[in-house]
């Protein structure tokens, strides 16, 4: 494993290679196997962070999902916002997660990548699921945006 280790290294400091966070459920249990990748090769630190009590549960059920790697922390948060808030503690820049309560919060320095599953997105219809206090349906917003340009200074 040292020589894994000296590998991350290596190309974390020639890359300058930033912090990633991983949500669990949602995200790594759609594919386990994807994320003990590259929770085993990434180079720089690596926080799984998840709204959930039990530290001995989560590290149990990573475990189960195959997550066999120690090269991460586990970080456990109690809410939306206070996950927003660790991600910009940790100085992460990159973020795995499913949920948009979670994501929109998120800095905008942060590149998200957003997991489909079927909490979020109905396949059968190939939509995703969002309400008024995470999305804007498109139409609407093209309109506001034309009547914004229409009538400046009337906002």
């Amino acid at each position: 494993m040292a020589d894994a280790q000296e590998a991350r290294e290596i190309v974390r400091d020639i890359f300058d290679v930033p912090p990633i966070g991983i949500d669990i459920d949602g995200t790594i249990t759609e594919d386990p196997q994807f994320f003990n990748l590259l929770i085993s090769i990434w180079p720089a630190p690596v926080y799984i962070i998840t709204f959930r009590h039990d530290q001995e549960r989560a590290m149990r059920d990573l475990r189960q999902y195959g997550i066999d790697s120690d090269n991460f922390e586990l970080v456990l948060v109690n809410g939306h916002e206070k996950k927003a808030a660790e991600i910009t503690k940790r100085g992460i820049k990159i973020m795995f997660d499913d949920t948009d309560e979670v994501i929109c919060p998120i800095p905008g320095n942060v590149l998200v990548f957003k997991v489909r599953n079927d909490g979020n997105f109905d396949f059968p219809s190939k939509r995703w699921f969002y309400d008024k206090n995470t999305g804007i349906d498109f139409d609407e917003y093209v309109r506001e945006i034309t009547r914004r340009r229409e009538s400046p200074g009337a906002e």
